[in-house]
């Protein structure tokens, strides 16, 4: 076995040296785009997410609340009718 200086990758007699770098190389590679992923799909942001809120707009044939019966709508035209014909 031979000495082995600072930096120098500990191995036998230099066999396999660049095999044990370049699985150093593709470790760094894997978590440096495993990094890039992960900051790219939790930054996505949805174009609904800044979309400003529409305006209000009015309904057609929203002249009445909810809360009013037909039948209160039809006795207020009719007594109109009738106030119409009798003046």
């Amino acid at each position: 076995m031979g000495t082995v200086a600072a930096g120098e990758p500990l191995v036998a007699d230099g066999e396999g040296a660049a095999t044990s770098e370049a699985k150093v190389a593709l470790i760094e590679a894997a978590a440096v785009t495993a990094t890039a992923k992960a900051i790219f799909f939790t930054s996505m942001v949805d174009s609904d997410q800044l979309a400003p809120a529409p305006s209000p707009t009015i309904e057609a044939g929203a002249g009445f609340a909810v809360t009013v019966s037909g039948a209160f709508l039809g006795s207020t035209l009719f007594c109109s009718l009738a106030a119409l014909l009798l003046h």
